[in-house]
């Protein structure tokens, strides 16, 4: 679909495959290290998965920066320019139409404000998105469009418990330790110490704002690090779940395919083939 006639984004790089699918589309992008988008408007909101590398996001004085497995939504017609990391950026696009009659029956309206989104559920979502949109069989367009309606259902209910007022600056002290240290064994009260808080009003901040626990952060950045490390690497799945910071391989295994829908093992072939 022609991005000035449809609703697919404008700015999308090299495209390297895209799926039109009526009141959605998703679009495989690379874009080269350090690109500058400069500011710019897409006619419908989307959802961009960061698969590989960084990709910033620019609203004013906003600033979003997404990595490894990272999710950001952004409305339509929001005027908004991006930043690509050094080590440049492939993504997963998804354009929505906001008319889409599932939602508008249910009286969901999509969220009204950009947002980018740590949680696990991304993490989940994206793998399986991923998988669909390379399979390409008779049941795939069907099973993308559940993903898909997976991912707006998770924007809407996050939507509905956005933080009060802006994060307190101690509060990013608290998640560039956690990803300063995620590999190792570290209590919320050692966490809560470094920056002279109560664990109670750590943790109730961090989930306001991050919407999951400090915990479940922890466990999202050790799972797209051993991602990361099945791409890109040929060490074993122990190896990799030992340095990730599990306990062992099995704990590992699980946790990924909870998150994933897939082992380790077969995410790795899947991501290679």
């Amino acid at each position: 679909m022609d991005a000035e006639q449809g609703f697919a984004p404008t700015t999308l790089g090299r495209r390297l495959r895209e799926r039109d699918q009526g009141w959605f589309c998703v679009t495989e992008a690379v874009h080269r290290p350090e690109d500058y988008l400069r500011p710019h408007a897409h006619r419908y909101p989307a959802i961009t998965l960061v698969r590989q590398g960084s990709f910033g996001l620019e609203i004013g004085r906003d600033r979003f920066e997404c990595s490894d497995r990272g999710v950001f939504y952004k409305l339509g017609q929001q005027r908004h320019c991006n930043r690509v990391g050094s080590q440049g950026s492939q993504s997963l696009i998804v354009a929505l139409r906001s008319d889409h009659p599932r939602i508008e029956e249910q009286g969901l309206p999509l969220p009204r404000s950009s947002r980018w989104s740590g949680a696990p559920f991304a993490f989940h979502l994206a793998a399986r998105i991923e998988q669909e949109f390379r399979t390409g069989d008779l049941a795939s367009p069907l099973a993308l469009e559940g993903l898909v309606l997976e991912l707006v259902a998770s924007l809407l209910r996050g939507s509905q418990d956005l933080p009060a007022g802006a994060a307190p600056p101690w509060l990013a002290e608290v998640e560039a330790l956690l990803r300063a240290r995620f590999r190792e064994t570290i209590g919320l009260r050692e966490v809560a110490t470094a920056v002279q808080r109560h664990p109670v009003h750590v943790a109730r901040m961090f989930r306001r704002h991050y919407r999951c626990s400090p915990g479940e952060y922890v466990r999202g950045l050790r799972l797209r690090h051993a991602a990361r490390e099945l791409r890109e690497t040929d060490r074993s799945v122990c190896d990799i779940a030992v340095d990730a910071g599990f306990y062992d391989q099995a704990h590992f295994c699980r946790s990924f395919k909870r998150q994933a829908g897939l082992s380790p093992s077969k995410y790795r072939a899947a991501t290679r083939a």
